[in-house]
């Protein structure tokens, strides 16, 4: 409960008071009165009435004795008065003139009178009593001021006591007692002004003053009370701007322009947004740099502002921020191409990045056709190239990467040099092997162990020795036909392998090729008899068959010498019909050369002699070719220069076939 405030007395009060305290005194004076209405001779005076004191004692207010309204005779030259307790207790006794009594709070509760002794110039005395005071009490103030609490309220602003009015009389100390409704607690004493604290909040203040002053009874005023205590707002926020360019790895700078903003923030905190309202983690800060996972988009800010006793402020959102989006590499040159082009080399891509800011975390190549169609997997800094890009020459794109930076595309470097194939180093040159005859073979050998790559395939080409093709020919192989009897053939090899130049080689040139020649030892020859046949040009140590045409009949078979000559005697089958025949040399059933020969039937005289016969060499005897007709006798001459004519044609073949 609230201290009963004490008021001072009214007027009507006041009266009322000193009517009782009339009463009282009257009463108790009454014997005083009789005993001084008869007049003691002793003392000379003579006395109508009585003194009086005031009916009200106030602690600290004199009480004066007063003799207004006395007769007394003769005049009173001095007088003591005695004052007492209603109970007769002594007080003070005091001399005239200074005879009044202060009331201490030793008195309080009590009654009092005095006993006033007078004292006349002869000696006379005369003693009467005054009427009796009501109880001494402690005065009140006679005007008390209207106490009202302003202020804002505001936690951290003042609240003030506002007095309305005066205290009368003035206070010694006026003490101040701040009391939190509706839970009634004392939250701080002593002065007119109290600041309220968070813990106030949602509550009203109002005070009790308590006016105090020496010989008064103190006085209790309660204030009305302080409006709803609350946090305070801010006044005057602007929204915060944003700076920055958006590439990643440079801040955005957060600003709030504070100097029109009442109070003045303790503090200014942000929080980075992005567009859809989703707070970035950890982007408190007034600077802030964004990373890759923000790319594309743009940002705001918002700031919060905190003041003691004042509501956090929350502003709006700050226009949009630039994008975020990647860096840009500076100082990037052209990449730098070498290699020969030489299937089986590789080219090699650099790019020199020491100028190049950021240094890039990674750079990359693609190789390109001239027609800027980028080469399959071709994506480093080497490159192999394949049969398909033979004849063409390449040029190479680097692209730089670095974390927030755009990926840079460079120029194409210069062209490469035109992809080529491969050469050999060649071994020794084709060797030709077999005979030069026109039943022979001759054969290209090409060995291959020499040479740099090792051919995967060869393929042939004969030649004329003056450079004519043979057709047709283009085996290792070559059998010499009719065509080619006294000419000489030479072959060109060509070597092959997968990413090489096609390599030609010629072998040197063959021996002239000759064809076989047959002669018999005589041209007619008598049915029955035995004739020598020799035939030269064939091939080696090599088996050949006789046959008489031109129903054939076998003569037998007949072993080469080493030279290429066959020389046979064969004998006629004595059936054989008379005229002219051919004595046919077949290589496997395939004719070689032939001769003729002339059958006649037997002579009974003896025969003229004939002269020699020289024996030309010739392709292939014609059927009905005639021998001119010789002595039996002549035959060995005949023999002879027929040898000496074959040792002649072999030497011949000799020399050719070393040239």
């Amino acid at each position: 409960m609230h201290a009963r405030p004490h008021r001072p007395p009214t007027g009507r009060t006041r009266r009322l008071r000193r009517v009782l305290s009339g009463v009282l005194a009257a009463a108790l004076a009454v014997p005083a009165l009789l005993l001084a209405a008869a007049p003691a001779t002793a003392a000379g005076f003579s006395v109508v009435g009585s003194p009086s004191i005031a009916s009200s004692a106030w602690v600290g207010t004199p009480l004066s004795v007063s003799l207004a309204g006395m007769d007394i005779s003769p005049a009173v030259d001095s007088y003591r008065v005695s004052w007492h307790w209603s109970d007769g207790t002594p007080r003070a006794v005091l001399e005239s003139p200074d005879t009044d009594y202060t009331p201490t709070a030793a008195d309080l509760g009590r009654s009092l009178y005095a006993d006033v002794l007078l004292r006349g110039a002869n000696g006379e005395l005369y003693a009467i009593g005054t009427n009796l005071t009501g109880a001494v009490a402690l005065r009140g103030f006679d005007e008390v001021p209207e106490l009202a609490v302003t202020g804002s309220g505001v936690v951290g602003e003042p609240l003030t006591v506002d007095v309305t009015g005066a205290w009368s009389p003035t206070p010694d100390d006026v003490e101040y007692v701040w009391h939190r409704y509706p839970v009634d607690a004392v939250v701080a004493s002593g002065t007119a002004t109290y600041v309220p604290t968070v813990d106030d909040i949602g509550s009203t203040l109002y005070v009790v003053a308590t006016a105090t002053r020496s010989g008064y009874a103190s006085y209790t005023r309660i204030s009305t009370a302080s409006t709803t205590v609350r946090l305070g707002s801010f006044a005057g926020v602007v929204r915060p701007t944003v700076t920055g360019t958006g590439v990643v790895g440079s801040p955005f700078t957060a600003t709030l322009d504070v100097t029109g903003t009442t109070p003045a923030p303790a503090s200014v905190d942000f929080q980075w947004y992005r567009t859809d309202g989703t707070p970035v983690a950890g982007a408190t800060s007034a600077t802030f740099t964004p990373g890759l996972d923000l790319l594309g988009e743009p940002l705001y800010v918002v700031a919060t502002l905190r003041a003691p006793g004042h509501q956090d402020f929350v502003t709006l959102g700050s226009d949009y921020s630039a994008t975020v989006s990647p860096a840009s590499f500076e100082g990037v040159g052209r990449p730098v191409v070498t290699g020969s082009g030489v299937l089986g080399t590789s080219f090699t891509a650099s790019l020199d990045v020491t100028g190049t800011t950021p240094a890039p975390a990674s750079v990359d190549f693609q190789w390109y056709r001239t027609d800027g169609t980028p080469v399959a997997g071709a994506t480093s800094a080497t490159f192999t190239p394949g049969l398909d890009l033979v004849g063409e020459p390449l040029y190479v794109v680097a692209t730089l990467r670095a974390p927030g930076h755009h990926t840079y595309v460079t120029l194409g470097s210069d062209y490469t040099r035109t992809v080529s194939l491969a050469s050999f180093a060649p071994g020794a040159a084709p060797v030709l092997t077999g005979h030069h005859v026109l039943t022979g073979t001759l054969t290209a050998t090409l060995d291959t162990s020499a040479w740099t790559p090792r051919p995967r395939s060869l393929t042939y080409r004969w030649f004329l020795a003056d450079g004519t093709p043979v057709a047709g020919e283009t085996g290792a192989t070559l059998r010499p036909t009719v065509a080619l009897v006294g000419e000489s053939v030479y072959v060109e090899v060509t070597a092959h392998a997968e990413g090489y130049q096609p390599y030609v080689i010629a072998s040197a040139p063959s021996g002239t090729i000759a064809a076989a020649t047959a002669a018999v030892s005589q041209p007619v020859v008598v049915t029955g008899s035995t004739v020598t046949v020799e035939v030269w040009g064939l091939l080696p140590d090599t088996d050949y068959a006789l046959e008489l045409h031109s129903t054939p009949v076998a003569l037998g078979t007949f072993r080469s010498s080493s030279q290429g000559v066959l020389r046979a005697a064969v004998t006629l089958p004595a059936g054989t019909a008379l005229g002219a025949h051919s004595v046919v040399v077949l290589l496997d059933g395939a004719e070689v050369a032939r001769v003729g020969v002339t059958v006649t039937a037997p002579r009974v005289a003896p025969a003229t002699p004939a002269a020699p016969v020289a024996a030309a060499p010739a392709v292939a005897a014609p059927a009905a070719a005639a021998l001119a007709t010789t002595g039996a006798g002549d035959a060995s001459a005949l023999l002879a220069v027929v040898a000496l004519l074959l040792v002649g044609g072999a030497a011949t073949v000799r020399v050719a076939a070393r040239r």
